[in-house]
């Protein structure tokens, strides 16, 4: 499938310099949309979903915040670079706290910078974007699995690579006769698995570290009101990332 090569509004008033501009973006890649005034940049948001706009300080109908305003204001948030004939690095801050994703100053290289700052932008913006996603998705497995871990009959505990617990259902507190602040950063062997010595345990944790595949064991848990209970443990880690579990 051929992936369409992203689209950027040039937003100058300058037509002899739009046109360059336009000329060094496609010998990137790019395809552009010329706009002259800032109506004609509103109206070319009303056809087109352009991903990124060089916006020109000064344009001779609308002044940049106004612009910018009109924007924001729209559903879809338009990312945007700004480009001038003036190194005002005030200005440069000021346009930066409206959301400027960054700074082009019209001197001899600036015909030069223009593909490389549009091309660097967009990858962070994709980046963003798949960070964002990730983070979302990360969000919704967690809600899932603590969805799962409190409805549970069973007991679920949940601990780090080291032992020490995160998290336990309420059927494991009922058990217990305690409350999961009590147990937090507890150690798991010491609460559940009293009767297996340390470093056995840490030799457990550790092959889980190693090469996370389940295993089962059975161990006598003591209750807050002394009650022993046989437990039946299927041990197992959940890695996300390579070597952490």
């Amino acid at each position: 499938m051929t992936v369409a090569p992203p689209t950027i509004l040039i937003v100058d008033d300058d037509q002899g310099l739009n046109g360059l501009i336009g000329k060094a973006l496609k010998r990137r890649g790019f395809t552009s949309i010329s706009a002259f005034t800032g109506a004609e940049a509103l109206a070319c948001l009303d056809t087109a979903s352009p991903d990124l706009m060089l916006l020109d300080l000064k344009l001779p109908d609308i002044d940049t915040k106004t612009l910018l305003d009109h924007i924001a204001a729209r559903a879809r948030p338009l990312p945007f670079v700004v480009i001038t004939g003036q190194g005002d690095e005030r200005v440069a801050v000021e346009m930066m706290k409206r959301g400027a994703l960054d700074y082009l100053v019209k001197d001899t290289q600036f015909l030069e910078l223009v593909p490389i700052v549009a091309e660097r932008t967009l990858t962070r913006l994709d980046r963003d974007t798949r960070l964002a996603a990730t983070e979302a998705a990360l969000r919704r497995e967690h809600a899932f699995s603590m969805a799962v871990l409190k409805a549970a009959g069973a007991l679920m505990v949940v601990a780090d690579a080291e032992g020490k617990i995160l998290s336990v259902n309420p059927a494991c507190e009922r058990l217990l006769g305690c409350q999961l602040e009590e147990l937090r950063e507890d150690d798991f062997g010491r609460v559940f698995l009293a009767a297996t010595p340390g470093h056995v345990i840490q030799r457990q944790f550790q092959k889980l570290v190693d090469s996370p595949s389940p295993y089962e064991q059975e161990a006598y848990v003591t209750t807050r009101n002394g009650e022993r209970r046989l437990i039946a443990w299927t041990i197992t880690a959940q890695v996300r990332d390579p070597g952490a579990v």
